[in-house]
């Protein structure tokens, strides 16, 4: 039998001498709250009791008003300094004017995407559904890091590689659910309201149906973003810089 040479780990559980101790224990330790500069303040984070709450007015005048307060600062001091507050909702105005001004290239890539997925299921249907899987990201590249078409496509291939098995379990439950919902409403609608209510309650649910995969495939693109390189929300954010 040969022996095999293991590597020394020494002071694994081995007492180790503390150096440190005598100037805690004789009052000569020094900490941060320790250190005094000229000028120097002290900032004191007040944050909700509330686990999950709508914050409708803060008031602070009784924290400026405390003596050693030299200023209060709330959100919205933050947001009108330009300070990059990820807080607050975008309004209709910011998404509009940010997704039309998108609109070209996303328009031009769709194409492009429909033709690439189409010419997969034509020949044979796994490459379509893999060229599908690939792409899906591209709309979140372009609209929100700005990137071209081609650039687009090649980075919603490295976001999603490693991950397309998980993105066709989840697209296939929310087809799967999809088509049993419109099943169901056109068994329930037709005989109620007729074919044509039942159009129009069709059309209603394709466009629930439609938000749920756009907000969907936002939502993936981000935790995407998150596991691949460890981005913040606020690098998504800018977009509304």
């Amino acid at each position: 039998m040969s022996q095999r040479s293991l590597p020394n780990y020494q002071g694994i559980g081995a007492p180790l001498r503390r150096v440190e101790d005598r100037r805690f224990l004789t009052g000569r330790g020094r900490f941060v709250a320790d250190i005094e500069l000229p000028g120097a303040l002290h900032c004191v984070l007040v944050r909700s009791p509330h686990a999950h709450a709508r914050i409708c007015k803060i008031d602070t005048s009784a924290a400026a008003g405390a003596p050693g307060v030299v200023a209060v600062f709330t959100g919205a001091d933050m947001a009108a300094d330009g300070v990059g507050l990820r807080g607050q909702r975008a309004g209709i105005g910011d998404c509009l004017s940010h997704g039309l001004a998108a609109i070209l290239p996303v328009v031009i890539a769709s194409v492009l995407f429909g033709l690439l997925v189409g010419v997969g299921f034509i020949f044979v249907i796994i490459p379509g559904v893999l060229v599908w899987l690939a792409f899906w990201l591209y709309v979140p590249a372009i609209v929100v890091e700005k990137r071209g078409i081609i650039e687009s496509f090649k980075r919603s291939g490295f976001l999603t590689k490693g991950r397309r098995w998980t993105a066709v379990g989840l697209w296939l439950v929310v087809v799967i659910a999809s088509a049993a919902v419109s099943m169901l409403l056109t068994r329930l609608s037709v005989p109620a309201i007729g074919a044509s209510g039942s159009t129009v309650v069709l059309y209603v649910w394709q466009a629930v149906a439609t938000a749920f995969t756009a907000v969907m495939t936002a939502v993936s693109y981000y935790f995407l973003r998150v596991d691949k390189e460890g981005v913040a929300i606020d690098e998504i954010a800018k977009v509304f810089d």
